[in-house]
């Protein structure tokens, strides 16, 4: 049977795996699955609950995908901004008739 820190060293080996392989993906303009997202989220917390040093590409990852989300949240911002000049746009515009 293994040891804490065995496991979390095993935790660490596959959270560094996983998070090189998302980054090739995103690096390649491939589509990154939410349940490998999910994953290395948990990992990184469970070694940083556990007070165990989180490897470099992990941080790395978790990074890229945190700038990622913030990323597309503004796009998402930008068009309801849009829509909503459009929207005041069109009310404002001289009724015909």
């Amino acid at each position: 049977m293994l040891s804490k820190d065995d496991r979390l060293e095993q935790v660490a080996r596959l959270a560094d795996l996983l998070a090189d392989r998302i980054l090739n993906a995103q690096i390649l303009g491939r589509e990154v699955r939410d349940s490998d997202i999910l994953a290395l989220l948990e990992a990184s917390l469970l070694l940083s609950g556990y007070g165990q040093e989180t490897p470099p590409l992990v941080v790395q990852g978790v990074l890229r995908l945190d700038a990622a989300r913030s990323d597309e949240d503004a796009e998402a911002s930008d068009k309801e901004e849009r829509q909503d000049i459009e929207r005041l746009a069109h009310s404002l515009r001289p009724q015909q008739g």
